[in-house]
């Protein structure tokens, strides 16, 4: 693009906006990685009582955590404009402080998790149990969308389903480590 003949007349416009774009780009990236492990870690952090009972060094540091990204997110909600929020100097040092945090945080958690559920068990930590269970709704989707399924077999299905919830969910009442 550099190499055009015309550039030299639109040179500190063409500079400009390649500067903005990148910005733009590299917030935006960052932004959607913070609120997504802020919004897993916030689950656990703030409304589980357990998490804050055994890490409560990280769950304070993990409150100023959640103060800072939430007033990120209201910013972009007041600008609400994706250019100057992004081209806003001190955004995306904002955002790898915030992320360099919550990696801390996510850090603690595993570690915390890992010890607790014993040798030879394994914590799927952020997208363990999810990209789990978001295959098996993918499944049945597509058996839905092709019309190869029977009622029972969807009626089985969620069956299997409930019972691997109410296990995991009765695991959790009584404690991980007797979950399989």
């Amino acid at each position: 693009m550099f190499a055009l003949r015309f550039l030299a007349t639109f040179e500190t416009e063409v500079v400009s906006w390649q500067r903005t774009l990148a910005s733009i780009t590299e917030v935006s990236s960052l932004l959607s990685e913070v609120q997504r492990t802020w919004a897993f870690l916030e689950n656990l952090f703030i409304y589980s009582e357990e998490v804050k009972k055994e890490l409560p060094e990280d769950s304070d540091n993990f409150v100023n955590v959640d103060h800072d990204v939430k007033q990120l997110l209201r910013r972009g909600a007041e600008v609400r404009l994706v250019r100057p929020f992004c081209c806003e100097p001190g955004i995306f040092e904002a955002l790898e402080k915030a992320q360099a945090q919550l990696q801390v945080c996510e850090k603690a958690l595993n570690e915390f998790m890992d010890g607790r559920l014993g040798p030879g068990k394994v914590w799927g930590g952020r997208y363990g149990e999810e990209s789990k269970a978001i295959s098996e709704r993918a499944h049945l989707v597509k058996l839905v969308a092709a019309g190869e399924f029977r009622p029972r077999d969807v009626a089985g299905w969620l069956d299997s389903l409930a019972r691997e919830y109410d296990k995991g969910a009765l695991a959790m009442a009584g404690g991980l480590s007797d979950y399989p």
